[in-house]
């Protein structure tokens, strides 16, 4: 059986031209690209689009985490410009007690008062003078006949309660203490009575620097009850001259949460931008927090934070700031959605932009196969004829019309030899429809050298042909029509 190398479509729109209006050319269909492969490439237009939003996103995370870092940085600096600020209200008491004069309790509320009035992050400002077991009973008398009546060097007990402090070699009470009001329970408290005091008086000692204390729980009794003291020795003489021995410590009492507000105005303080922030001990130890609305430690927001140390008075502690939902939405923008959307409509765009420029080439391709396979036709001196399976004429060049005729191309069949003129030679009988080698080749019958007699208006004096068919096969073997080949052999 005869069969094409290409894939010839007798249902194509496009067929070839032809010179006979009464005949179409049969169109060639080139390869498309798979549908499964369209498919693929219109769905990875929303895959590409989520992976552009995820990618913006991970930008817009790693901005907003810079901005938090410079954030936590700016707060930071803030709160050790503050403290540094507070402390230096030490070396201004320290002067009172330096000339080795009695300095009465009046000069030292005096002194302090306008210092708390521009320091209200100082909860109180004391003197704490260095007491012998042997001196403990003048001391008492001397604070009771300033008007402090039933003064005493005390001590927190078992329960927590303010109790008479026991024998000991030293002690270092609350002698002064500025405002009275709110800090009524220090008065007498022996700071050398408790471990973490006792600490920052020996660092204070041995440096002659302030000394900030680990974070303590305040005698004031007060609902937030952590703070830090920072001390201050007053020496006889100088730490260069040997003198290792304080008269006393000048002190200051810092709230833990106080010491934070300033974190807050270093960023800005807006409020629809609150940031968080948690004061750290040097081992993870959680301190104080700001910003909280129940001012308990808040839980990272998508893991995001900064850290930053802060120093001072022999102390290092982290400054930790967590992002709120409001700070976190204040610095998103629509742009992650926007190239999202960007990213799917410009993949859908380009992969529609292909599809019809392979449609255009494809177009392209028909046409110049179309006019090389008319060329092709037309310069065959032999005639060729193609129908489809329902019999339908497709295509017949040049040589098929000068030796048959022109004629109808929708004519069944059962109908071609009356229309055409088709005869079984040396007779006046026509052909059998059912015989004609066409008609066999479209049922999948092969035939050769079949001689036919034409004579119809157009070939009044009869022409004698001979032809051979064969089925028109599609590259799966499926029928699609038949083809026939013949000439002129009257002579």
């Amino acid at each position: 059986m005869l069969s094409f190398g290409t894939d010839i479509d007798p249902y194509a729109k496009n067929t070839f031209s032809s010179s006979d209006p009464g005949l179409t050319r049969m169109a060639i269909r080139f390869p498309r690209i798979p549908r499964v492969l369209l498919i693929l490439a219109v769905l990875a237009g929303p895959v590409i689009g989520f992976g552009a939003y995820r990618l913006a996103t991970a930008v817009e995370r790693d901005r907003a985490q810079a901005h938090l870092d410079r954030r936590v940085a700016a707060a930071a600096l803030a709160i050790e410009r503050e403290l540094a600020a507070d402390l230096e209200v030490l070396y201004a008491l320290k002067s009172l007690f330096e000339a080795g004069v009695l300095v009465p309790h009046e000069r030292f509320v005096e002194v302090a008062e306008p210092i708390l009035a521009r320091r209200p992050s100082l909860q109180a400002l004391e003197w704490i003078p260095r007491i012998d077991h042997g001196s403990r009973r003048a001391h008492e008398q001397s604070r009771r006949e300033d008007g402090l009546d039933g003064y005493a060097i005390t001590e927190r007990g078992v329960t927590g309660e303010m109790e008479v402090a026991g024998d000991r070699e030293w002690y270092y009470p609350v002698a002064f203490v500025a405002p009275i009001e709110g800090n009524e329970q220090a008065i007498g408290f022996d700071l050398g009575s408790e471990t973490l005091r006792r600490e920052a008086i020996d660092r204070a000692a041995a440096t002659g620097e302030i000394a900030l204390s680990d974070p303590v729980n305040l005698v004031q009794g007060t609902a937030s009850g952590n703070g830090v003291l920072a001390l201050l020795g007053v020496f006889e003489g100088t730490l260069e001259a040997g003198e290792t021995d304080p008269r006393g410590f000048v002190l200051a009492v810092f709230r833990l949460d106080q010491m934070l507000q300033p974190a807050q105005l270093g960023t800005g303080g807006a409020a629809p931008t609150r940031i968080v922030f948690e004061l750290i001990d040097g081992d993870g130890g959680f301190l104080a927090v700001h910003g909280s609305t129940d001012g308990v430690p808040e839980q990272s927001l998508s893991g995001m934070s900064a850290e930053q140390p802060i120093e001072a008075g022999g102390q290092r502690w982290h400054l930790v700031a967590f992002p709120t939902a409001e700070y976190m939405r204040s610095l998103q923008t629509r742009q992650p959605q926007l190239l999202g959307s960007i990213a799917t409509v410009a993949w859908e765009l380009l992969v529609g932009f292909i599809l019809v420029l392979g449609k255009r080439s494809r177009e392209r391709l028909e046409r110049r196969h179309s006019r090389l396979m008319n060329n092709i036709l037309e310069s065959l001196s032999d005639g060729i004829i193609v129908a489809d399976t329902a019999g339908r004429i497709l295509t017949a060049n040049l040589a098929a019309t000068a030796v048959a005729g022109k004629g109808a191309k929708d004519i069944p069949p059962s109908a071609w030899s009356e229309t055409y003129g088709l005869f079984e030679p040396g007779t006046e009988m026509h052909f059998p429809s059912d015989e004609l080698p066409l008609a066999r080749a479209i049922h999948g019958e092969a035939t050769n050298g079949v001689e036919v007699l034409v004579r119809n208006p157009e070939v009044p004096d009869g022409t004698y042909v001979s032809v051979s068919g064969a089925p028109l096969l599609s590259g799966s073997g499926k029928i699609r029509g038949g083809v026939v080949v013949f000439r002129d052999i009257t002579e």
